[in-house]
């Protein structure tokens, strides 16, 4: 049983445990993900790609990405195996950083437009398998909360009250849709470590 759980309990607190969502961010975005999915990209039967999925997918459709690092200054060189893993890496730092694909593909520097185009091979292929992985979790649900004031709405009515351990480990996309998902009490209380940031 969770430290607060037993807490309430030992305290006699008159507090509906039902109603506390307790979890990693990613379970709790994936839930809500699952809860509205019929406003979402995602059908029915979605799968969720692991690290070893999404660098496999990658591998198999390796001639989708050649194309945008002829020179190998992008993704490395080595055996494609290696590559598909570094593509997935840069995929990954992009969804974690909620990066504007449109302005990375229009961009003048060289590099980083191959990156865009690079990224959207991706998402087509995701698409097209009806699948996430995790990074995707959040931009799919940053995308819904975004696009979608009814059910930002309603999940802000919902989540009164946050609070987020080790939050030295948060990226950038899990910060704006935990302030996205503030109501206006702004009711937040972090916990983190400078000395073991990850970011």
């Amino acid at each position: 049983m969770c430290l607060a759980i037993k807490l309430i309990y030992e305290k006699n607190l008159k507090i509906n445990i039902n109603n506390l969502c307790v979890g990693t961010l990613h379970s709790i975005f994936l839930n809500i993900l699952e809860e509205f999915r019929d406003y979402t990209r995602l059908k029915r039967n979605y799968t969720l790609w692991d690290q070893f999925d999404q660098q496999y997918v990658i591998y198999k459709n390796i001639h989708k990405f050649q194309k945008f690092d002829l020179d190998g200054s992008l993704f490395g060189k080595g055996s494609w195996w290696t590559i598909a893993g570094s593509i997935a890496n840069q995929i990954n730092k992009i969804s974690e950083e909620a990066l504007d694909i449109e302005k990375l593909k229009n961009s003048d520097d060289g590099a980083i437009k191959q990156l865009g185009l690079c990224y959207e091979a991706y998402c087509e292929l995701q698409y097209k398998e009806n699948a996430l992985d995790f990074s995707m979790i959040q931009k799919e649900l940053l995308n819904l909360l975004e696009s979608e004031p009814a059910v930002l709405e309603k999940l802000k009515e919902r989540y009164k009250y946050f609070m987020i351990d080790e939050y030295q480990d948060t990226n950038s996309i899990q910060e704006r849709i935990l302030f996205k998902l503030l109501n206006d009490n702004q009711n937040i209380c972090v916990v983190g470590d400078d000395d073991q940031g990850l970011y």
